[in-house]
């Protein structure tokens, strides 16, 4: 009786794994599907390079502005504070002084204002650059160099 019972339950087994067997089966073969006109291009480091350069050498120019607009706006703060200074009337001092730190703080948000333009206008020149070049985004945070 037993051997009636294992007989058709071990057919039963073997009938339902062959069954079932292509369905849990898995397809090892993969296909890449692009869409029209977005071909995989080919990442070109030497135009890389070349727009690293441009960028850089863009950043280092304007922050060469900016030091150079902060160290005239410094001297002529100096200037200004020592004739003020040399005011005897407490009235005219503290005004020529408070004029001087005015002048001073507007040069300064200007350079701030112009160095920030031309660094972001790089940066956006770069993500055209690198993107004629093949690359993606590199991962380069545009924030990282600011003042």
């Amino acid at each position: 009786m037993t051997k009636k019972i294992i007989i058709p339950s071990a057919l039963a087994i073997a009938l339902a794994l062959g069954v079932l067997s292509p369905a849990l089966a898995t397809d090892t073969t993969s296909t890449t599907s692009t869409k029209p006109g977005k071909e995989k291009r080919e990442l070109d480091l030497a135009c890389m390079r070349t727009a690293i350069e441009k960028r850089e050498n863009t950043i280092q120019t304007a922050f060469g502005g900016y030091s150079g607009s902060i160290t005239s706006a410094l001297t002529t703060r100096k200037t200004g504070l020592l004739a003020a200074w040399q005011i005897e009337s407490k009235k005219d001092r503290v005004a020529a002084y408070l004029k001087t730190w005015k002048t001073w703080r507007e040069a300064r948000q200007g350079a701030k204002k112009t160095y920030n333009t031309a660094r972001i206008d790089a940066w956006k020149l770069f993500k055209t650059d690198r993107q004629a070049c093949g690359s993606g985004a590199t991962g380069e945070n545009p924030g990282h160099d600011e003042l």
